[in-house]
């Protein structure tokens, strides 16, 4: 039989085990007593959980990529709009005014690409 638990508490913790380590633990004990088309059914079961926490730990990763590239684009914008505005302050207002513009218009665009 496979032993699910993590070999060390530092690789995964499981302060509060989730639905599915429980339900992963019923279906090892379940295995030792079952017939063949039980076997099968409760593999197909533990496959489709395992798969499920793959998804949710790559939906979570995914989330925090896009949460980086939001601070990071925001950033940009700030320190653009920044020197933008030192541009017009210092009576270049042709430049100034140009990266504002770029920054607006970045804006927009991805204001309509989030709209779809």
């Amino acid at each position: 039989m496979i032993d699910i638990k993590p070999e060390k508490p530092s690789q995964k913790s499981f302060d509060k085990p989730s639905e599915n380590y429980q339900l992963i633990e019923e279906l090892q004990k379940r295995l030792i007593s079952a017939s063949p088309e039980e076997i099968e059914t409760c593999l197909q079961i533990y496959r489709e959980i395992i798969q499920q926490n793959e998804l949710i730990k790559f939906n979570q990763h995914q989330r925090t990529i896009e949460n980086f590239q939001i601070i990071r684009q925001t950033s940009l914008w700030g320190i653009i709009i920044s020197i933008g505005v030192a541009l017009i302050i210092s009576r270049l207002t042709v430049p100034g005014l140009i990266l504002i513009g770029v920054v607006f218009y970045d804006f927009v665009f991805d204001y309509q690409k989030f709209r779809k």
